[in-house]
């Protein structure tokens, strides 16, 4: 049997007992009210009939009524009575007591004497007799002349209760006939606003919970139940949104999930991937970190990470990771590995703690990007930065990176005076080879001594002496003048003497030796003399001169307005076609004639009127530009963008005119950036404005790769040193190719300066280079090209 049936059956059994009980407390009750009652019914007619019976007493006498009655009824036994009939009797006696007897033997018969008693009649007083059978009333009837009569009626009870019976326990069974009625209207009342809605609301939360997320129970009505639907259908609701944002959740972690995993096995693809305990030891590795270091797992799983340390690597640099690691801060570096099979690789390093929920360290992870052949093209590229082409000596920048790492250098200056002639007159092949054997020589004689040999450009030499003692350095050098004079110099057969010049410097502040070097070798030349040492002395009368000429010309033109900027045009190699502007500065003279900074700028940044010549520049590049839709470039020095003042105008100039989206700054390579927080901060702010940044004359002078990456540049400008040439000069060639290169791999674009002719701008372009710039494409103008 279904449960669904249990409850209506449950209904009718209880209505069912409860009405039997009912009935039968009824009925019992019923028949004993029935005989309790029973003359109270029959009252009334008694009391008429004693009346009427009174009153025929009182007309025709006691005996003769009696004896009218003893007639009627032919009962002549009782001397004191007379009977009506069968079931209503008068008993008269003057003598109460007599009385008593009298009715006891007349009405008591064996079975009514068993049950009945016998109350004397007196006062009126009406006694009843009750048993299972009879029912009898006495009622006194007082005449006037004192004597007693006694009105009797004798019923028989079963016939009376056989006569009622019927209504009795119809009357009996309707309170249990009620009550089953009452039971199952309430039944069904319950079940149709309880039972049914409960049940529809169980059948639909079952569903609901099968998965039809759309069913609702939609009870209407005021009741309980019907508001308890409603908020099990609020619940629901809530219940859906939360299960669809459960399942949008899942479905974004999912995927989520596959993302990461496309993350790992894309990192895994191009990192390589290891990870370590709390001690250091190993314990994953990906395959690529297989492929690279030529381990297996087997091999380094549990190992220390010591097992792939390269020993030039200094334990300063793992002690700095290891107390980062140990704040919980992550570390990175560029490191050199030992492969298994002893060689090396370069990473890229970044290693960071992982965290438990307790925010605790559980591991450490390590992501490296192999960086081998941008290394080695980073040292073979600033080897050729800092060497000359075409003699393998070192150049320039060599020279001046190798002053700063001295304590005490000097230095000499050395110039083959009539080198051009022979320049002119033989060749330039034959005027390569001339130098390449001239510094040859220069490296023999000094091979056994601590000085360096350098070759500057053309017919211009230098020597960097470490420890020689100053008198000794002189007379090595005059002993170079005398036999380039006294012995000539044989090249395919001709025999060739060459003249030079040197100049010393021994001044302790190293960082003007180089200048104060050029100086004695200017004023050497000048006065035509073999030899000249510098001093002060020598230089301060002229030099002197020389500046309060140059002041009074800049401040003259700084109030007269003619310091103007010039705009040199900037190819896009791409398409031919003009791409942008490098706004450079220029002093007008009186007579019109043009000066370029080259001659005034030391002197304006000595007397402090540098700063106005940068706000000059920014004013009217700004102006120039503010309504041309085309790029454009100014030139920064370091000195520009750490002079907060000067910064501060640039910003409000950004702020007044619209030109941030169109402006590259070119900041002067230097080697004075000894703070790069300072300029990497005004980089930051510039690119804020929407600015760019080149690094301008890259190649030579300071050039390093750090710096680069250090402040992020947007453009590389290629110094005319090594664009001048590049079609001829296969060094340079090698040099700008991978520095082109090491750009492209930054993110970076390069620039090529100083493009002179055709055969350089198609070796420039053939080369990759992404802009060119130079008189070949276009000169400084006082205005712009429309």
């Amino acid at each position: 049997m279904q449960y669904r049936y249990m409850i209506p059956l449950l209904f009718l059994l209880i209505a069912v007992i409860v009405s039997v009980v009912t009935y039968r407390f009824n009925s019992e009750r019923s028949l004993e009210n029935m005989k309790k009652n029973v003359f109270a019914v029959e009252r009334e007619g008694i009391e008429e009939r004693v009346e009427i019976l009174r009153t025929l007493i009182t007309e025709m006498g006691l005996q003769e009524t009696a004896r009218v009655f003893s007639r009627l009824n032919r009962q002549k036994n009782l001397v004191h009575a007379f009977l009506s009939n069968s079931e209503v009797e008068v008993i008269y006696s003057s003598d109460p007591q007599l009385l008593g007897e009298n009715i006891k033997n007349i009405l008591y018969d064996e079975e009514f004497a068993q049950h009945a008693k016998v109350t004397q009649a007196n006062d009126g007083q009406v006694t009843f007799l009750r048993s299972k059978k009879r029912l009898s009333a006495f009622y006194p009837l007082h005449l006037q002349n004192g004597e007693i009569a006694v009105y009797h009626e004798d019923h028989d009870a079963q016939r009376i209760i056989a006569q009622l019976s019927s209504d009795e326990k119809l009357q009996a069974f309707m309170p249990a006939l009620f009550f089953l009625v009452a039971l199952l209207v309430t039944y069904l009342i319950i079940y149709q606003l309880i039972a049914k809605k409960m049940k529809h609301i169980s059948l639909t939360l079952q569903r609901f919970i099968k998965g039809n997320g759309d069913e609702r129970i939609a009870l209407s009505g005021n009741d309980e139940v019907s508001s308890l639907a409603r908020d099990i259908d609020g619940l629901l609701d809530t219940l859906q949104k939360k299960d669809r944002s459960l399942e949008e959740q899942n479905a974004r972690l999912e995927r989520s999930l596959a993302k990461i995993q496309e993350y790992k096995r894309a990192l895994d693809e191009s990192n390589i991937v290891s990870k370590s305990d709390l001690n250091g030891k190993i314990t994953y590795v990906n395959d690529r970190f297989c492929e690279v270091s030529g381990f297996t797992r087997e091999e380094v799983l549990g190992k220390p990470h010591s097992i792939i340390r390269h020993g030039d690597m200094p334990k300063a640099v793992f002690e700095e990771l290891w107390d980062r690691l140990g704040h919980k801060r992550l570390w990175r570096g560029i490191v050199k590995n030992r492969k298994k099979d002893g060689g090396y690789y370069w990473i890229d390093s970044v290693i960071m703690p992982l965290l438990d929920e307790r925010g605790e360290v559980e591991e450490y992870i390590a992501i490296r990007h192999d960086v081998t052949e941008l290394i080695e093209q980073r040292q073979k590229l600033e080897k050729a930065v800092v060497t000359d082409s075409l003699t393998g000596l070192g150049n320039r920048t060599k020279l001046l990176g190798d002053i700063a790492k001295e304590q005490t250098p000097s230095m000499a200056l050395l110039n083959l005076d009539n080198f051009r002639e022979i320049n002119d007159f033989y060749g330039h092949d034959t005027g390569d080879r001339i130098i390449r054997k001239f510094g040859n020589y220069l490296q023999d004689f000094f091979a056994q001594n601590s000085c360096e040999v350098y070759h500057l450009n053309g017919d211009e030499f230098a020597l960097l002496n470490r420890s020689m003692a100053k008198d000794d350095f002189i007379k090595a050098v005059q002993k170079i003048i005398e036999t380039m004079k006294n012995e000539a110099l044989t090249l395919n057969g001709n025999a060739l003497h060459l003249h030079t010049t040197a100049s010393f410097s021994f001044e302790s502040n190293k960082t003007e030796l180089f200048t104060t070097a050029d100086m004695a070798m200017k004023l050497a030349k000048k006065d035509r003399k073999d030899l000249l040492v510098y001093s002060q002395k020598l230089v301060i009368n002229e030099q002197y001169e020389k500046n309060i000429l140059w002041l009074q010309k800049l401040k003259s033109a700084i109030d007269e307005d003619r310091i103007v900027a010039y705009y040199q045009p900037i190819i896009d190699n791409a398409t031919g076609r003009i791409a942008k502007y490098e706004c450079l500065m220029r002093l007008i003279e009186p007579d019109g004639k043009v000066v370029s900074p080259f001659f005034f700028l030391d002197i304006a940044k000595r007397s402090k009127l540098y700063g106005r010549l940068t706000r000059i520049m920014v004013e009217k590049a700004f102006a120039a530009f503010e309504k041309r839709g085309v790029q454009f470039s100014l030139n920064l020095t370091v000195e520009d963008i750490l002079d907060e003042q000067i910064v501060r105008f640039i910003e409000e100039k950004l702020q007044e005119y619209d030109v941030g989206e169109r402006l590259v700054f070119e900041i002067v390579e230097s080697e004075s950036i000894d703070n790069y927080e300072d300029a990497i901060g005004f980089i930051e702010k510039a690119k804020s404005m929407g600015c760019q940044i080149a690094i301008d004359d890259f190649g030579t002078g300071y050039s390093n790769f750090d710096y680069l990456m250090k402040l992020k540049a947007d453009y590389v400008k290629l110094d005319g040193s090594l664009i001048k040439n590049i079609d001829r000069d296969e060094q340079a060639h090698v040099t700008v190719e991978v520095i082109h290169e090491f750009a492209k791999r930054m993110g970076m674009k390069t620039v090529a300066e100083f493009v002179k002719d055709d055969g350089v701008y198609q070796t420039v372009k053939s080369l990759g280079i992404d802009y060119s710039q130079g008189f070949y494409l276009g000169e400084p103008a006082p205005k712009p090209m429309e």
